[in-house]
């Protein structure tokens, strides 16, 4: 009798320490994911209002659209971060394979128009044909189509337009600010579904901010 009862007490108090080290476990396991999810949102505060810095990254999306607009492209290169260089993606799904990713000196050197060499800069979304173009040509056809410095919204950290392209800018400039600006659409007949969006990114460093990509976004089939 005496062992039956040896042994019930030695089954309880397994269980309980069972149970203690589980919730110990889970609780541990828990406190590890709100640790992680504390650093991934301390290390940037796009979520958070900040007149300064958004004021910043206006000015450059502005001085950007204009050096887009007329094609300087020295001037484009002084905005460029000068270690990761701009990074320009004709579609809302940044592909790091096959985007193009134009150094600063590039970018200077293809102010002279005789320099600008044929580029494969991607693929159409909607029918799939290669996108081979000078950079002029590119920028006139898949980036600065319309004149978004005209937009009809311009935010910081914040997106607005949205179709069927998987948006992944966060996952590959998760260290990184950017603008979006949108236009609702053209004509009426389309509903809004002749939106177009363009979004800068910036990489900051020190008291700077660099443009590291430039993405184009609408609805495509």
């Amino acid at each position: 009798m005496r062992y039956k009862i040896l042994f019930a007490l030695a089954v309880v108090a397994f269980t309980v320490l069972a149970c203690n080290n589980s919730g110990k476990s889970k609780k541990t396991e828990q406190d590890s994911l709100l640790n992680k999810d504390s650093v991934n949102n301390a290390a940037l505060d796009r979520d958070k209002v900040d007149p300064v810095r958004d004021s910043i990254l206006f000015s450059l999306t502005q001085k950007t659209m204009q050096y887009l607009k007329n094609r300087n492209y020295d001037s484009l290169a002084a905005l460029a971060d000068p270690l990761r260089g701009i990074r320009f993606s004709p579609h809302a799904f940044i592909d790091t394979t096959t985007d193009q990713v134009i150094m600063p000196a590039t970018l200077s050197n293809w102010n002279d128009k005789k320099k600008q060499p044929v580029i494969h800069w991607g693929n159409n979304d909607a029918s799939g044909d290669p996108i081979n173009l000078t950079i002029d040509g590119f920028i006139k056809n898949h980036i600065y189509e319309v004149d978004f410095l005209k937009a009809d919204s311009i935010k910081a950290n914040r997106f607005m337009g949205g179709g069927n392209t998987l948006n992944n800018l966060l996952t590959v400039y998760n260290d990184c600010y950017f603008t979006e600006s949108y236009f609702k659409g053209f004509d009426k007949k389309y509903e809004g579904m002749d939106w177009r969006s363009l979004r800068m990114v910036f990489k900051k460093s020190g008291d700077k901010y660099f443009l590291v990509a430039i993405v184009h976004d609408q609805w495509s089939i």
